[in-house]
C-alpha cells in the first residue's frame, strides 16, 4: 500500500499560489510584448464583443461532457493515480462541496490568463492564427502529459479541449468565451471526481495505486 501513497499532501493555499503565479507570468509577459498597451489590449479582451462566444462556450462544454459520458458507458474513464491526479482528487475531495465552485473560477482565470490573453496573443502575432492556435493546443496537452500520463484519452480530451479554448480566443476576440469554457469544464469534472463519478486506476510507474488503494490512504489520512 505504502508504494502508491502519494509523499506529499499539498494544500490548497499552495495550489491557489501556483495559480497566482501563472496569472502573474502573463501579465508580465503582455507588459513585456504590449508596453504601454497593455492596459488597453487587457480591457478590450474583458469586454464581450460578441455574446454569441458565451453560448458557443456553454454548447462545446455540454459536447464535451457527452463525451465523457460515453467514455464512461465504454469503461475507460477512469484516470492513472499519478502525483498530480492524486493531488487533484485529494483538493476536491478534501473540504466542502462548495469549494468546487471557487477552484473551478480561480483556475480557469489564471490559467487563460496566460495561455490565451499572454502566450496565444503573443504568438499568433508572428505565427498567424491557424498555427498559434495549434502550438498553443500542443502545448496545453503536453503540459498535462505527465498528470495524465497512461491515459490516452484523457490527453487527447486536453489537447482537443485547448484547441477550442484558442478557437474562441481567436474567433470572438475576448476572454470570457474561453473561461466560461474552462470554468464549466473544471466545474464538471471536478464534481464527477468528487462524487466518485471519475475513478482512479495503477498508473505507469506506480505500482499498488488503485482505486480501491487510494481510497484507503484518503481515509487513513484523514482520520490521522
Amino acid at each position: 500500500m505504502n508504494q502508491g501513497k502519494s509523499s506529499i499532501r499539498i494544500p490548497p493555499s499552495a495550489f491557489y499560489l501556483s495559480l497566482i503565479i501563472y496569472a502573474l507570468v502573463g501579465f508580465i509577459i503582455i507588459w513585456l510584448w504590449q508596453g504601454a498597451s497593455a492596459g488597453p489590449y487587457l480591457r478590450e479582451l474583458l469586454t464581450i464583443r460578441q455574446p454569441t462566444g458565451l453560448w458557443v462556450a456553454v454548447l462545446v462544454a455540454m459536447v464535451g461532457q457527452l463525451y465523457l459520458w460515453a467514455t464512461k458507458r465504454r469503461g475507460s474513464l477512469d484516470l492513472p493515480a499519478t502525483e498530480g491526479v492524486v493531488q487533484m482528487r485529494n483538493l476536491v475531495r478534501g473540504r466542502s462541496i462548495a469549494h468546487i465552485p471557487a477552484l473551478s473560477l480561480a483556475s480557469s482565470v489564471c490559467e487563460e490568463i496566460l495561455f490565451r490573453a499572454a502566450l496565444l496573443g503573443l504568438l499568433a502575432s508572428f505565427t498567424g492564427d491557424l498555427a498559434a492556435c495549434l502550438i498553443i493546443a500542443a502545448l496545453f496537452g503536453l503540459a498535462h502529459v505527465p498528470q495524465y500520463r497512461g491515459s490516452w484519452h484523457a490527453i487527447a480530451y486536453v489537447f482537443i479541449f485547448g484547441w477550442f479554448l484558442n478557437a474562441l480566443f481567436i474567433w470572438y476576440g475576448d476572454l470570457w468565451g474561453p473561461i466560461i469554457l474552462h470554468f464549466l469544464n473544471n466545474l464538471f469534472n471536478f464534481t464527477w471526481m468528487r462524487l466518485g463519478y471519475i475513478r482512479l486506476r495503477e498508473a505507469p510507474g506506480r505500482p499498488g495505486s488503485t482505486a480501491t488503494t487510494l481510497t484507503e490512504q484518503e481515509e487513513e489520512e484523514a482520520s490521522s
